[in-house]
């Protein structure tokens, strides 16, 4: 069966027996981290995967997101959904707290731009009921509850010294890591201002 005549739950579930997730929580709640492995490791750049549709209601084309990153969306909140199950973890949301998310994108066979997957995986953090359009997106884990809240850095895993196929996803909360961050921009600066000396 061709991609376009498979019904929504049946893309759906192909593609989460065809992945794995594997959560791990720290014990302040101050990290997590979200492994993706197998067809979910190919997060979806969803700004660069909208088809044109025509809305008889209002006479206009609109974009709307393709049925595969669609699925494969839903495909990440069930696994993820398992996960909290699997470690009696009840929720996990940093409210309207700042966060800093890092992704680490898994090789891929082809090119692209792990930028775009950072959006992705962004809205991918907000809550399932956000509305989109004038209705609610239905995808979504809640970690935060709005992405303006999250400061973002995203490579892929050949720029790191360890290349692997699997994507991660590392969440903290901005106080456990902005000396870090003011550190290394400091002396980025400062490299900067010795260069011009």
């Amino acid at each position: 069966m061709k991609l376009k005549d498979k019904p929504h739950w049946l893309l759906i579930e192909e593609y989460k027996q065809a992945s794995k997730m594997k959560l791990e929580v720290d014990q302040n709640n101050e990290t997590i981290i979200i492994e993706l492995f197998g067809e979910i490791s190919n997060i979806p750049a969803i700004k660069n995967r909208k088809q044109i549709i025509y809305n008889h209601k209002t006479k206009k084309r609109i974009p709307v997101i393709s049925k595969s990153a669609i699925c494969k969306l839903y495909a990440m909140d069930k696994l993820y959904q398992e996960q909290l199950a699997e470690k009696n973890i009840k929720s996990l949301n940093f409210k309207s707290h700042p966060i800093f998310v890092y992704l680490i994108c898994g090789n891929r066979n082809r090119d692209f731009d792990p930028i775009n997957c950072m959006e992705t995986v962004c809205d991918w953090l907000e809550p399932s009921n956000k509305k989109h359009g004038g209705k609610e997106r239905g995808w979504g884990i809640g970690i935060t509850e709005d992405d303006k809240h999250i400061t973002s850095l995203a490579l892929h895993s050949w720029q790191t010294e360890n290349q692997v196929d699997h994507s991660t996803i590392v969440i903290k909360t901005w106080r456990s890591v902005k000396q870090d961050c003011f550190t290394f921009i400091n002396s980025f600066l400062k490299g900067i201002e010795n260069d011009k000396n």
